[in-house]
């Protein structure tokens, strides 16, 4: 475990959380509203963690040995709108 987020897939926030935060800035640069981009990235959330699209990663080189947490699946949530936060601060609407 590094020193600075927590076990993949576990802990509220791992190296993923910097992809979901990277996903916040890249929706607000598109001008996504924070409601609808916070509704698709739980979208997503859900539908990563079903037995059919973890059993689609695995095949193509994702770590899925285990599904995400509850808590995994909120700190993504919560790092994505906080990418979105930062991305509309700089992207003035």
């Amino acid at each position: 475990m590094s020193e600075w987020y927590g076990d993949v897939n576990v802990t509220p926030f791992d190296a993923w959380s910097f992809v979901h935060l990277a996903s916040g800035v890249v929706a607000a640069s598109m001008k996504t509203t924070l409601p609808t981009f916070i509704m698709l990235h739980t979208l997503f959330e859900l539908i990563e963690n079903t037995e059919e699209v973890s059993g689609l990663m695995k095949q193509v080189g994702f770590d899925r040995r285990r599904m995400d947490t509850p808590a995994n699946m909120l700190g993504d949530t919560v790092a994505a709108g906080i990418g979105w936060a930062i991305g509309n601060s700089q992207y003035k609407r």
